[in-house]
């Protein structure tokens, strides 16, 4: 393993832990405004 190989891997654990966490944070808001329309749905 060089120095260029361990950068490569590092690189990639950090895009899929970031990509991981941004699609949490999608669900999340996706979830609370699905919750929102039905609200809105309701009153009408």
């Amino acid at each position: 393993m060089n120095a260029e190989h361990v950068f490569v891997v590092l690189c990639w654990i950090l895009a899929l832990v970031v990509g991981i966490a941004i699609g949490e944070k999608i669900r999340k808001v996706r979830k609370e405004h699905e919750e929102k329309d039905k609200n809105r749905k309701d009153r009408h």
